[in-house]
């Protein structure tokens, strides 16, 4: 993955983190409780790069768009768990022809990362012919 800014991974954690809040009831991790290391390394070498590219675009985008759709003056990351799946929400729900897609990206990209990790595919009995290399 190109060399991203302190602050664009704190972003985009944020946003995966919303994207797989995970359930304590049902014992199933939260996103951030994960290390992805070995995900964003495979990312860098085998996503194309303008995979790459879109994935930052789409992670400035909802990280700054908070601050004009909900009119608080702040970035997703620092909105409350039920503000951002509330924004997340309606951008979801929204008829605009760029929010749905991007947020369907940032879906795709979340749930790659967290079934990356062994311990989830585990828990989700994932069969050893379906996992990818």
């Amino acid at each position: 993955m190109t060399r991203w800014f302190k602050f664009e991974r704190q972003w985009l954690a944020a946003i995966l983190q919303a994207v797989i809040p995970g359930n304590t009831e049902q014992h199933i991790p939260k996103w951030s409780s994960l290390d992805h290391g070995s995900f964003w390394v495979l990312f860098a070498n085998k996503a194309p790069l303008k995979i790459q590219f879109a994935l930052r675009c789409v992670v400035w985008l909802l990280s700054l768009l908070p601050i004009v759709m909900l009119r608080q003056g702040r970035l997703f990351n620092y909105l409350k768990p039920e503000q951002q799946d509330a924004f997340l929400y309606r951008c979801d729900h929204k008829t605009n022809f760029l929010l749905r897609p991007c947020l369907e990206f940032i879906k795709i990209v979340a749930c790659f990362s967290y079934f990356h990790e062994e311990n989830i595919l585990t828990l989700f009995n994932v069969q050893e012919g379906y996992r990818g290399q």
